[in-house]
């Protein structure tokens, strides 16, 4: 009795001083596996895998095969993933490397499905982005910076025949960044900030919390605006002023003191034609030019004396 309490004390002082060492994630030959006629043999690919993009998302990458050996498994710490069943479909709990991260996350019938996480060689949590599926799109990714808190949260919505993604970002002090949607075409990939095109409000803040551009979208309408650092307006966007189609944009010095009025024509056709009367004032509030524009071309100029004050 005395010797079976003192190998269990010694046991137990063994793990906790020398503890095992965990082994590395591998992907090659020595834990592939397929399953043969109801045998389990080491895989064995006939011919070469050829890497694909999927058609709805645009950092994920699937494998595909000519000639696949179904199915198959891998084995790690004596569990099963990255398992292809009889009809050579993804099943169950996957570990992929994508652009030179690891991923780990389930598949159900060959598609994506809930939570997938970045994790590091050891099969352990690394913290740097996660993402949720709902059959096989992705619906928001969030990622970290290394302090583990949050870099920026991203979502997915569909809307006809694009996404409408919402983006919020942070700075690696936790202050807020930037937020605002863009329009995620579904067939190119490409995507168009609608701070700068349409669709609800965006706002940008410098890194010490100051509010730093904010733009509302009514419609047609875009109204956008700048600040210096000291809270002070850089630039500010008004549009209708001229009429309908026209924008006005004023630019400030820092002191807060108007630099210059300018105006646009914005329609499609002609945007950002220059229209209507430019005044630009010295740092005094001194009207020192006006120049006179109509079609987008300069008719005439006058200058006027400065008196400082």
């Amino acid at each position: 009795m005395r010797f079976i309490v003192f190998l269990i004390c010694f046991i137990f002082i063994y793990q906790v001083s020398f503890p095992q060492t965990i082994e590395e994630i591998t992907l090659d030959s020595t834990n592939h596996y397929m399953i043969v006629e109801n045998d389990t043999l080491p895989f064995v690919m006939s011919k070469v895998e050829r890497l694909v993009y999927t058609k709805l998302q645009i950092d994920t990458m699937v494998y595909s095969f000519d000639s696949l050996p179904c199915p198959s498994f891998y084995r790690f710490e004596n569990k099963i993933f990255n398992y292809y069943d009889a009809n050579c479909k993804k099943q169950g709990v996957w570990i992929e490397e994508v652009i030179g991260r690891i991923w780990k996350g389930k598949y159900i019938e060959g598609k994506k499905e809930g939570i997938w996480k970045t994790i590091d060689k050891k099969n352990a949590e690394d913290y740097y982005e996660i993402k949720l599926f709902k059959d096989n799109v992705m619906t928001w990714s969030k990622i970290f910076y290394p302090n583990h808190l949050q870099k920026s949260y991203v979502t997915w919505e569909r809307a006809d025949s694009y996404y409408i993604q919402s983006i919020k970002r942070w700075y690696e002090n936790g202050k807020p960044k930037e937020q605002y949607k863009c329009k995620l075409n579904g067939e190119s990939k490409y995507y168009l900030p609608l701070k700068v095109y349409e669709i609800d409000t965006a706002y940008e803040w410098f890194e010490s919390g100051q509010l730093k551009y904010i733009a509302i979208h009514k419609g047609s309408k875009k109204n956008y605006t700048y600040f210096y650092e000291n809270g002070n307006i850089q630039i500010n966007t008004i549009c209708g002023v001229l009429g309908k189609n026209t924008r006005q944009i004023t630019h400030y010095y820092e002191s807060g003191n108007i630099k210059a009025i300018n105006y646009f024509l914005a329609t499609k056709k002609n945007y950002n034609k220059k229209i209507g009367i430019w005044e630009y004032y010295d740092e005094y509030k001194n009207l020192i030019k006006k120049v006179i524009y109509k079609k987008g071309k300069e008719k005439k100029t006058v200058y006027f004396d400065d008196m400082k004050k």
